[in-house]
């Protein structure tokens, strides 16, 4: 193999496919990066049974072949070369690496005892890079991350026509969001269960610009751009009917600046430590946000907003509310309250004519994020 690639070339694409090589890998093989070089481009790949990820970029290839060299230390040479063009060229049972004065070489593993690389499925459709991203972080917000319950790990993926639906819950709160994508068949319909880490992973390798692919497999989920293919393979465990868990109507709404009351929670829990809950009263003079810690003192702050329907006060995990208002994406939100002690709702925007929406309900179309209060 000879080839010359711009550095920031080989170091975007070395560090995407960094994300899928275990930090503990099974066998030195899988702590691998596969590099494949033809006449126009050059590929870097990793794959460790679970997933898949190759990264492609142009290059100027004088000796197509295929190498295996460890993934860490590529990616560590990556980082430090110097800003100049990068040569990559086989010297013996090494690779080396050359930018500018810097040389440095890497030993060849064995290529052929790297596992072959899955295929994608038939694409099933597309759909916008950024709405995907979005999806992606808004559910993962609320994904679980005890591997002892693996399902609530993930994030359940519903296909209805030319809607697509991202769900994720860890028991405590809930998130779920409708979006639109461009099936290859109208009617079609799927429902699939996927790592939410192995999902942000991906997430971080996409750009807003790709036009993403999605091929939904037997046991495999797939995403493709004109620069990237990843293969994931599905949890093969029940997930919750978690769309059934939202309550279909609530006593009180509130619309509230998001920043104003992320940084009133920011304030008032400066004075606890592990366990961030705030009891939070609801009424027509706004939103009180206040904590009293025992031995250590008490926060009181009024957050204006406009409250309607009945006064209520819940106790919450502030961290978890925090999350929720940063995963809105707007400047305002409304917070819908069945009760004390029931579930509460959070979604984008505010209510511009609330004498049209009590008993209030969400719309399910927008984004809607779910958390469990604490029992007073």
């Amino acid at each position: 193999m000879e080839l010359r690639i711009a550095k920031s070339a080989l170091s975007s694409a070395v560090l995407d496919v960094l994300r899928v090589i275990p930090a503990k890998p099974v066998t030195t093989i899988l702590g691998g990066i596969l590099i494949e070089a033809d006449l126009a481009s050059v590929s870097f790949s990793a794959f460790d049974y679970e997933r898949s990820l190759t990264v492609m970029t142009t290059a100027d290839v004088s000796v197509p072949d295929r190498v295996l060299v460890s993934g860490k230390l590529l990616a560590n040479i990556a980082k430090v070369l110097p800003a100049k063009p990068v040569t990559m060229l086989v010297d013996g049972n090494s690779l080396a690496i050359i930018a500018g004065s810097a040389r440095f070489t890497l030993p060849l593993m064995s290529v052929d005892d790297f596992p072959r690389l899955p295929k994608p499925d038939d694409p099933s459709g597309t759909i916008d890079a950024r709405v995907l991203i979005d999806l992606i972080e808004r559910a993962s917000t609320a994904a679980g991350k005890d591997e002892s319950m693996q399902m609530l790990t993930g994030i359940k993926i519903d296909t209805e026509g030319q809607d697509i639906i991202f769900g994720a819950t860890d028991r405590f709160r809930l998130s779920c969001q409708i979006a639109q994508w461009s099936p290859v068949v109208d009617d079609s319909q799927h429902s699939i269960l996927v790592g939410a880490a192995e999902l942000q992973d991906l997430a971080k390798a996409l750009t807003e610009t790709d036009d993403v692919t999605l091929h939904f497999g037997d046991g495999t989920l797939s995403v493709t751009t004109a620069r990237s293919t990843a293969t994931i393979r599905l949890l093969d465990v029940e997930f919750p009917k978690y769309r059934a868990l939202f309550p279909p109507e609530y006593g009180t709404a509130a619309s509230v600046e998001t920043a104003q009351l992320a940084e009133a929670l920011n304030r008032a829990t400066v004075m606890t430590a592990a366990f961030p809950l705030v009891l939070l009263d609801f009424s027509e003079k706004g939103i009180r946000v206040h904590l009293a810690s025992e031995g250590t003192g008490t926060v009181d702050e009024w957050v204006e907003a406009n409250v309607y329907g009945v006064d209520v006060e819940i106790k919450t995990n502030a961290q978890y509310l925090r999350q929720a208002l940063a995963a809105a994406h707007t400047d305002m939100v409304t917070i819908g309250i069945v009760k004390d002690n029931r579930p509460y709702l959070v979604h984008p925007g505010t209510l511009t004519s609330p004498e049209m929406y009590m008993p209030f309900s969400a719309p399910e179309s927008e984004y809607r994020h779910l958390v469990m209060p604490v029992r007073k």
